[in-house]
């Protein structure tokens, strides 16, 4: 199947920035394209973690990688997970005490 197809028909999930700005607004005011930009930056920090990237592909899907260059693409936020613990062949807890600590230790100058 040609991974076009991820493209056309889907359904905006909940989490999705346009189906906010559809819904009456992103959250804090941010338009649909900063928000997504946000998260896409935000998921990419706790991916690192686990030697992983996600990026952003066409404000509709999620592109995951791991470490080996595997990648799949997912529809929605919360299939980003199961997808980076695929990947990175273990599990992972974006809010685990541990990966929260990472993340303010990697913030800080």
């Amino acid at each position: 199947m040609c991974g076009l197809c991820g493209l056309w028909g889907n359904v905006a999930h909940w989490s999705s920035a346009s189906s906010r700005a559809v819904s009456g607004g992103a959250a804090g005011g941010l338009n649909p394209l900063r928000e997504r930009a946000l998260q896409v930056r935000l998921l990419d920090r706790v991916a690192g973690l686990a030697g992983a990237q996600v990026e952003d592909w066409a404000g509709s899907s999620w592109i995951v990688r791991g470490a080996s260059g595997a990648t799949e693409i997912v529809d929605a936020l919360p299939l980003v997970w199961p997808a980076l613990e695929r990947l990175a062949g273990k599990p992972i807890d974006p809010l685990s005490d541990a990966v929260i600590e990472r993340l303010w230790q990697r913030q800080q100058p």
